[in-house]
């Protein structure tokens, strides 16, 4: 009678134990799930039509941006160069500003067209130092970085378009786009929206 008492308490204790483990794994999950949507890994998807956008532009791939010789900071000091001398080109939003990344030759692993400027105005033309690049419609994935300084947040919300990108496969390559508004008006306290174009 003891030793099935026992084995009785034994396999009630086990069957327990299976539970409550189970169940902290479920909660894990969800805590993690709930993390990482309030990180921003989990963005958000918008539709938005066509887009012009004219400024600035170079060509250039991530091996170089790496190497800590990359032109992409060297554009954006020429772009704000160009804004303070009023050079630049005025938008049908002035004060907001696109890092536009397209024509990407090999996905993410080659060379692609890096453009800093606004949206074009309706029949606007280049001018001599200027480029103008249409962006098709699309459905994007919305990251929205953390608050701070743009030299810190724009790369680490890189990273989760990367990392979300390796889980679900589902960039476009078709023209991807960095948003600057009023929220990134302080360069030390910003916050800043990366559009990735995704398939459908």
């Amino acid at each position: 009678m003891t030793v099935r008492c026992l084995s009785f308490l034994f396999l009630s204790v086990s069957i327990i134990w299976i539970v409550c483990y189970d169940f902290l794994v479920r909660m894990f999950v969800f805590l993690s799930i709930i993390e990482r949507a309030e990180d921003g890994m989990e963005p958000r998807i918008v539709n938005r039509p066509e887009m012009t956008v004219a400024g600035i532009s170079t060509r250039t791939t991530n091996a170089q941006e790496a190497t800590g010789d990359g032109l992409i900071p060297k554009l954006w000091g020429a772009y704000y160069q160009r804004k303070s001398s009023s050079e630049g080109t005025h938008g049908q939003e002035p004060s907001v500003t696109y890092g536009v990344y397209t024509d990407y030759e090999n996905k993410a692993d080659g060379w692609y067209t890096m453009l800093i400027g606004e949206e074009a105005g309706r029949g606007q033309e280049a001018d001599q130092d200027s480029t103008i690049i249409t962006i098709p419609s699309a459905t994007y994935a919305v990251f929205t970085s953390k608050q701070g300084p743009v030299a810190s947040v724009v790369p680490e919300t890189w990273q989760q378009v990367w990392e979300w990108d390796e889980q679900h496969g589902k960039r476009a390559f078709t023209g991807d786009f960095e948003r600057y508004d009023e929220r990134s008006a302080d360069p030390m306290n910003a916050i800043v929206e990366i559009y990735v174009a995704i398939k459908e």
